[in-house]
C-alpha cells in the first residue's frame, strides 16, 4: 500500500459529521417521499360539468336528456327520464347497475335518486312488464367506442319530472361524477 493518500482515499477514510439541519432535512425529505404521494389522501375529484346535449370536457362522453310525460305510467307507478349517452372516447365505458348512481334536481331544486334496478326495487312491478319493455328498461352495462346508449331512468310516480333542472351520474367504473344541465325546459 502506498504512503501517500489520494483525496478520494482520505474522503473514504474520515467520518462524516453531520449537523443536526443536515440529519432534520434527510428526515423530512423521506417522510415526503412516502406519505407525500399517497393516493389515500388525495381529496376527491370534483364534478365534472356540462350542459345536455355537449360533449363533457376530459372524458369523451356526450351527454342529452329528454324527458316525455306520454311515458308516465307506460311502468304503472313511475315515471321514466331518458338519458343519451355517446362514446367519444377511445375506450369502451363501463357501466355498473350495482354501484353507479343517477339523480336528478327537479324544478324546485329537490334531488331524487332513480332506481336502475326495478326487478330488485318492485318485482311485482317488474313480474308484470312485458319482456320487450323489460328489455328496454333495463340498465345496460356498457357503451361501446362510437355508439350513443339510451338509458331509462326510473323514478316513483311522485318525482315531478316537468321542468328539471339537472342529473347527476356518478359512475364507479369511471371514478368521477358528471352534472348535466337541462338546456331548456322540459314539459
Amino acid at each position: 500500500m502506498p504512503r501517500y493518500k489520494t483525496r478520494m482515499s482520505l474522503a473514504i477514510a474520515r467520518p462524516v459529521r453531520a449537523s443536526g439541519w443536515v440529519i432534520l432535512c434527510g428526515v423530512l425529505l423521506c417522510c415526503a417521499a412516502c406519505f407525500g404521494h399517497s393516493s389515500a389522501k388525495t381529496p376527491a375529484k370534483g364534478p365534472l360539468v356540462a350542459p345536455a346535449g355537449t360533449q363533457v370536457p376530459g372524458l369523451g362522453l356526450a351527454f342529452d336528456l329528454s324527458y316525455d310525460p306520454a311515458t308516465d305510467n307506460v311502468v304503472p307507478g313511475y315515471r321514466i327520464l331518458t338519458v343519451g349517452i355517446t362514446n367519444r372516447s377511445m375506450k369502451v365505458v363501463e357501466l355498473k347497475p350495482l354501484g353507479d348512481y343517477w339523480s336528478v334536481t327537479d324544478s324546485h331544486g329537490h334531488s331524487h335518486p332513480a332506481i336502475l334496478n326495478l326487478r330488485q326495487k318492485d318485482g311485482a312491478v317488474w313480474s308484470q312488464l312485458p319482456p320487450r319493455l323489460k328489455t328496454l328498461i333495463e340498465y345496460p352495462l356498457y357503451v361501446d367506442l362510437g355508439e350513443t346508449r339510451a338509458i331509462d331512468l326510473i323514478f316513483p310516480d311522485s318525482v315531478k319530472l316537468a321542468g328539471f333542472r339537472e342529473v347527476v351520474f356518478e359512475s364507479v367504473a369511471l371514478e368521477q361524477a358528471v352534472r348535466i344541465y337541462a338546456r331548456e325546459t322540459t314539459n
